[in-house]
């Protein structure tokens, strides 16, 4: 079954990353010379919770500061595997370190089979699963960054061929459009 992820903008949170991962990561923006966060705020972390997964986490200082620790690790992960052949795991292996999943096996109320699961307080946890969802059952060559030059958003390309170039046709494909319409009328 295939879930797609609507392109929908939501009082603080841009939802074009097709991926809740790349949404987290979206929620630090660069715009030209511009930065703009997202996520300044433990009520913004726990409003980012409760809009993407559906749950209300208590976060503590402590919490608020490796979860914008992990989201910089993580945008720093995409920046390099998007532009490099070789791609570091250092960063992200050593923020693992301290976030260990404990996993636990159960019957499924719907299927009657077996199922696998984790046992987590740690908001950071969905996190890190949504971030091994990424890299294990979708196709890397489909994690993209905007085409707009000014924009540092990225997204999972959802399209038949693969061609998607913009994070969103709503704001950085109709400007950029215009732009090429404009020039091609010069």
């Amino acid at each position: 079954m295939k879930v797609t992820i609507n392109m929908i903008e939501n009082n603080n949170f841009l939802h074009f990353g097709d991926h809740r991962i790349l949404d987290f990561c979206n929620t630090l923006v660069f715009h030209t010379k511009k930065k703009e966060d997202r996520l300044s705020t433990i009520k913004e972390i726990k409003s980012f919770f409760k809009e993407f997964y559906l749950v209300e986490k208590n976060i503590t200082k402590a919490n608020f500061e490796e979860i914008l620790w992990l989201r910089t690790i993580l945008r720093d992960f995409f920046d390099q595997f998007l532009t490099q052949e070789k791609v570091s795991f250092k960063k992200i292996n050593l923020f693992l370190k301290n976030h260990a999943l404990v996993l636990h096996v159960f019957n499924d109320k719907d299927s009657g089979s077996p199922g696998i699961g984790y046992r987590s307080k740690d908001a950071i946890n969905f996190l890190i699963l949504d971030f091994f969802d990424l890299l294990n059952n979708h196709s890397s060559k489909r994690i993209k960054t905007c085409a707009n030059d000014n924009c540092s958003h990225f997204f999972y390309d959802r399209s038949k061929n693969n061609s998607r170039v913009w994070c969103s046709m709503k704001s950085c494909g109709n400007l950029m459009k215009a732009r090429a319409f404009k020039a091609r009328r010069k």
